[in-house]
């Protein structure tokens, strides 16, 4: 697995902004405090930094199209979807439009319109296929302290043995067009955890989650659980992401995803850019055999193997979720223009 970041360097990008997205779309008002961090590209720092909005579409080099919730989400999250009629632009330069699809959302209620374009998105999957998109990491406390280098304790020590291990939520705050759908993988995940008798420990605990204080126990507790085991099962939360894939990556510890929609893999930050394979991620099934096979096979990958993919983990976070979390609108733009010249 060799580490790649063929990004170049950002320059200002000239975006046609359409005049019904406001401009306030991603506004944080704590940008000043480096634990909070910067969370989405074309924040208010972002877009004084690094864009130059035209108005002659023909000078553009993207669009932004604005943030997509999907429609079942709205109860909880009321936003319009983008109207694809009110997109002036969009038939003829589909591939330069982007959308923030955000959220706790599932990819099978996003318009399929938006698939035309380029997605920025914290639920990283192959659902679209041949969607250019940009997976964000939803930073919870943890990777902001990571990222900031707030942690006192930064030794990354290989344990001997390949070990499993979850510690989170069993149900929670979710919306009722997800809820199913969360705890259908949890389950299914634990229940094959459970039957394939794989070594390590899989922890429901009602009190965790990813607000959590990084110096509170029970986030230390999360912790230690991250150092004292090689493999992190990293189930989808309420959307299709997973923030403890990025934490435990820290650690230089492997992460093992499922989720998603059905025959679907999740994906991590940076999988078109940078070489993620350290990562396993399990297809989205509904039997709980496949998922013991997968689990099984990766118990019994070769211990040099797994120690080669927690060391490229924890030079992942290092080369692409900490440069993020500095400027995640600079790594936006990077991402944009190059993929602007290898595709268009």
């Amino acid at each position: 697995m060799t580490p790649e970041l063929p990004l170049p360097v950002a320059r200002k990008l000239k975006i046609y902004w359409y005049p019904q997205v406001p401009r306030s779309i991603t506004e944080d008002t704590e940008l000043d405090d480096p634990r909070k961090g910067r969370y989405m590209p074309f924040d208010r720092i972002g877009r004084d930094e690094w864009l130059e909005f035209v108005d002659d579409p023909e000078k553009a080099d993207f669009f932004f199209a604005g943030e997509v919730a999907p429609e079942s989400s709205c109860d909880l999250y009321p936003r319009e979807l983008p109207d694809v009629s009110t997109l002036t632009f969009f038939e003829r330069f589909p591939r330069k439009h982007i959308f923030l699809v955000v959220e706790d959302f599932r990819w099978a209620f996003v318009p399929k319109f938006v698939a035309r374009g380029i997605i920025s998105t914290p639920g990283g999957s192959d659902y679209f296929v041949d969607t250019p998109m940009f997976v964000t990491p939803l930073l919870s406390q943890l990777i902001k302290y990571q990222c900031a280098n707030l942690l006192l304790d930064t030794d990354v020590t290989m344990p001997d043995t390949a070990t499993f291990a979850f510690r989170g939520q069993e149900s929670g705050h979710i919306p009722w067009h997800s809820q199913e759908h969360f705890l259908q993988h949890r389950s299914l995940l634990h229940k094959a955890f459970v039957l394939s008798k794989a070594p390590g420990l899989f922890e429901f605990a009602s009190d965790w989650g990813m607000w959590a204080e990084p110096t509170s126990e029970k986030s230390l507790t999360f912790q230690q659980l991250c150092k004292d085991h090689l493999l992190q099962l990293c189930p989808q939360g309420r959307g299709p992401h997973s923030p403890r894939s990025y934490e435990c990556s820290y650690y230089g510890r492997i992460p093992v995803l499922f989720g998603g929609e059905l025959g679907s893999r999740l994906r991590m930050m940076g999988h078109d850019f940078y070489d993620t394979s350290f990562a396993f991620s399990i297809p989205a099934s509904e039997d709980v055999l496949d998922v013991i096979d997968q689990l099984r096979a990766i118990g019994a990958t070769p211990i040099k193997e797994l120690h080669e993919r927690a060391w490229c983990a924890k030079r992942y976070f290092d080369d692409v979720v900490r440069p993020y979390f500095l400027d995640p609108t600079k790594m936006f733009i990077r991402y944009l223009l190059w993929w602007k010249e290898t595709n268009l």
